[in-house]
């Protein structure tokens, strides 16, 4: 029996609303895996541990252990879509036009939006508000699935208002996504050093504030109408557990969250405040990753003419290489190719792996849109059937050239795969525990080798390089360090990259190089009080003779001391050292003493020691005049 497909729901969760009961189990793996996995409960546990034990929870599993996590449940569900379109020839004769066609897509989308910041910040924003309804969608279908399995009866109606409480709570989110109010987005990518940023559509406090309240009353209202006509219908309590599962998972997920955020409640830490939203989402990810591979992984086993219940261990088997190795081509080829030095130029963690990760699940969505139709016969047998009667096997390929051609082609495309699990492995530990975790400790040496290794993985970044620069010039290798933040620029410009130049080009005596980087890195970075005053310096102790220079310095050091609440001692001394170069002793003397004074008070003696020496020069009207350049007179990094 065809079911017309309700407006605006996605075709892979219209699939799981056909209607075609019979007896037998009303379960796929089992009571337990299918609550946990299957509708979501598994997120019920993480949420009471990372409300229960907030800041320890993500200390026992930093953010830095989610790749890892993802690399096991994300990938691989990736995967499960590509292995769907492609494994069968069925299946390949049907959708081999659509593959072709949004692949192609998805690979321009990528080139160009890496070759501009504008289009790749809207695929990052179609992409984020994309996800939830993705997840909702298959939330949807698994309730719907869940319920005709158990043969319970759903009218027009009753569908109408499940689908209604879907739909509200992605509303929820969609809202909070777009909306102005600090703090109450949901799901934000930290785009801080990237090229990109998100591109909400701006909707207003006083739209966004009430139109949450009002979307969250509806969608509690429609569950609870949906129960209601639910019972009323003949369905028991026991009947209504997995949906309501699912439906609360959904809630857990999206609704909770947003709403939360957006009246400002419990922000004083755990898995709804607003500074654990990338966090919670991650997780929330794993656990929508680990209900797709719990369906996908039962109907791959249904269609592959396998007989007897499924057990929840069969995903590790051959199904589980396959789709983990799929996933990690997905993932680690694009990175590859569009990798600065080869077809890129955009770094991995500047924006690169942010749009690889948006192209790749647009890429899914809409071919998990195109798999999932009731016009596809298998698969309303497959998910709808309550008894353990197997499809029949497919038929197997016969044998001559073509058939050793297409297997010897299939061997290569799966040790690329195996190695692309490797590379997304080592470039994520390496990242990690390796480049950022060395230099965390101060080991030159692993840093290095990490940062070596990430080059070569298509993993090169500019703050990595900045660190390991600066770490080498502190270890007394300038040239190094200098080799090191000439290949940051390169990768990236960011005020960061040109400052630790400039800093490290004063310190080898090449003044021109390092107002010219200074000048760089304030045109990038122009409300920077810290680049403002070392800039400032150079030019009062460098270019004295110059007056267009000196009297830039002293605008400059006022600016960044006034910046700083006038009471950073390093931002005080540069504006004394900048009024003196300017021949406005009392000025510096009287900005000195502050200065002097402050230092007494932390009890610094060196630093006191320094200041009454400048001092000193200024009471003798001249200006302060220090050793060679990147001796004790250089400023070192003010305070906020």
């Amino acid at each position: 029996m065809r079911v017309p497909r309700p407006a605006g729901l996605p075709a892979h969760a219209w699939v799981m609303s056909a209607t075609d009961s019979k007896q037998g189990s009303s379960w796929l793996f089992g009571a337990i895996p299918d609550l946990l996995l299957g509708c979501g409960g598994f997120y019920f546990v993480l949420f009471a541990g990372m409300s229960w034990l907030d800041d320890s929870f993500r200390a026992a599993i930093p953010l830095g252990v989610l790749p890892l996590v993802v690399l096991a449940t994300g990938v691989p569900h990736y995967g499960a879509t590509l292995l769907r379109v492609c494994e069968r020839q069925e299946d390949r004769r049907a959708y081999s036009r659509v593959l072709v066609a949004v692949s192609l897509a998805m690979l321009l989308t990528l080139a160009v939006g890496l070759r501009s910041a504008t289009v790749g910040s809207l695929i990052l924003t179609v992409y984020l508000t994309w996800s939830p309804w993705h997840y909702s969608g298959q939330n949807y279908g698994i309730a719907l699935m869940f319920l005709r399995r158990r043969g319970v009866a759903i009218d027009r109606a009753s569908k109408g208002w499940i689908h209604a409480f879907f739909v509200l709570s992605f509303a929820l989110v969609a809202l909070s996504i777009h909306a102005q109010v600090p703090g109450a987005e949901y799901a934000p990518i930290q785009y801080q050093g990237a090229v990109y940023e998100r591109l909400p559509l701006g909707v207003p406090v006083p739209v966004q504030q009430p139109a949450t309240f009002a979307l969250a009353l509806a969608c509690a209202a429609s569950l609870g109408v949906a129960c209601v006509r639910l019972r009323r219908a003949g369905a028991s309590w026991r009947d209504l557990l997995p949906p309501a599962v699912v439906a609360a998972s959904q809630a857990l997920w999206f609704a909770v969250p947003a709403l939360a955020r957006t009246a400002g409640w419990f922000q004083g830490g755990g898995p709804l405040a607003a500074d654990y939203a990338i966090y919670a989402f991650l997780w929330v990810g794993v656990a929508h990753s680990a209900q797709y591979l719990w369906i996908t992984s039962y109907y791959a086993k249904r269609s592959a003419g396998a007989d007897g219940p499924p057990a929840a261990s069969a995903f590790f088997g051959r199904y589980g290489v396959k789709v983990l190795a799929i996933g990690a081509a997905l993932w680690v080829l694009p990175a590859l190719v569009f990798a600065p030095g080869a077809l890129g130029d955009v770094p991995f963690h500047a924006g690169l792996g942010a749009l690889v990760a948006a192209v790749v699940n647009i890429h899914h969505f809409v071919l998990d849109g195109a798999i999932w139709k009731l016009r596809d016969g298998r698969i309303a047998r497959v998910l709808l059937r309550r008894d353990e009667a197997a499809l029949p096997a497919p038929v197997t390929p016969g044998s001559g050239r073509a058939a050793v051609a297409r297997s010897l082609a299939r061997k290569a495309a799966w040790a690329v795969g195996l190695a692309c699990v490797g590379v997304y492995a080592v470039a994520e530990l390496e990242y990690e525990w390796g480049a950022r975790a060395a230099l965390e400790r101060g080991d030159l040496e692993r840093a290095r080798t990490a940062v070596e290794r990430l080059a070569r993985l298509g993993r090169d970044g500019a703050a990595l390089r900045v660190n390991t620069g600066l770490l080498e010039a502190e270890r007394g290798d300038l040239d190094a360090g200098i080799a090191h933040l000439e290949r940051a620029v390169a990768l990236q410009e960011t005020s960061d990259a040109r400052s630790g130049l400039a800093s490290l080009h004063a310190r080898a005596g090449r003044i021109d190089e390092a107002i010219a980087g200074y000048r760089r890195a304030l045109e990038l970075d122009p409300d920077s009080p810290r680049l403002a005053n070392n800039l400032a310096w150079l030019l009062a102790l460098h270019r004295r003779d110059d007056p267009r220079s000196v009297s830039e310095a002293v605008e400059l050091a006022r600016s960044a001391s006034s910046a700083m609440g006038g009471r950073n001692i390093t931002a005080l001394d540069t504006l004394a050292v900048a009024y003196a170069a300017a021949g406005q002793y009392p000025q510096a003397r009287e900005v000195g003493r502050q200065a002097l004074a402050l230092a007494r008070l932390e009890g610094n003696p060196e630093q006191v020691q320094e200041l009454a020496a400048h001092q000193a020069a200024y009471r003798r009207g001249e200006p302060w005049r220090p050793g060679e350049p990147g001796e004790p007179g250089e400023p070192g990094e003010p305070g906020e």
